[in-house]
């Protein structure tokens, strides 16, 4: 059986001016909203790690 991933819409999940936002970015900047969304995460997780002194193994 196949491994699935279940994705929940991010329009679902953020206040719906905060997606409009999001998409007028993305469409300026030329990028599509998954990879805009993708760095702000990351963003997200490095100024965490950063905070706090974190390190993150990779695990499979």
């Amino acid at each position: 059986m196949r491994k699935r991933n279940f994705h929940t819409s991010i329009n679902l999940l953020i206040e719906p001016s905060t997606y409009q936002r999001l998409k007028m970015i993305a469409g300026l900047q030329k990028t599509t909203m998954s990879k805009f969304i993708r760095e702000g995460i990351k963003l997200r997780l490095a100024q965490y790690d950063k905070e706090n002194n974190s390190m993150v193994t990779e695990s499979q």
